[in-house]
């Protein structure tokens, strides 16, 4: 009956190794399929310089919106 139990118990942690392996690695190549999107910004092309601009546009942008919803702007009439 130990035996049964021990066998049981290892093919259990067999399996469990298995597919933690299998999980890791479908984690590694998500990641990567991630990554592929990402843009590189390492040199100063037209692109990145646009998508900086773009960004900082945006942040601006969420500042003031914020700035005037503090102050009630949005209600009607101000």
């Amino acid at each position: 009956m130990k035996k049964i139990i021990l066998f049981i118990l290892c093919f259990s942690l067999v399996v469990s190794a298995d597919r933690a392996d299998d999980l890791f690695g479908e984690n590694q190549e998500a990641t990567q399929y991630i990554k592929s999107f990402r843009m590189d910004c390492s040199s100063d092309s037209p692109l990145c310089t646009e998508r900086e601009e773009a960004l900082r546009m945006e942040n601006r942008f969420n500042e003031i919106f914020s700035n005037s919803l503090s102050r009630n702007i949005h209600k009607w009439p101000n």
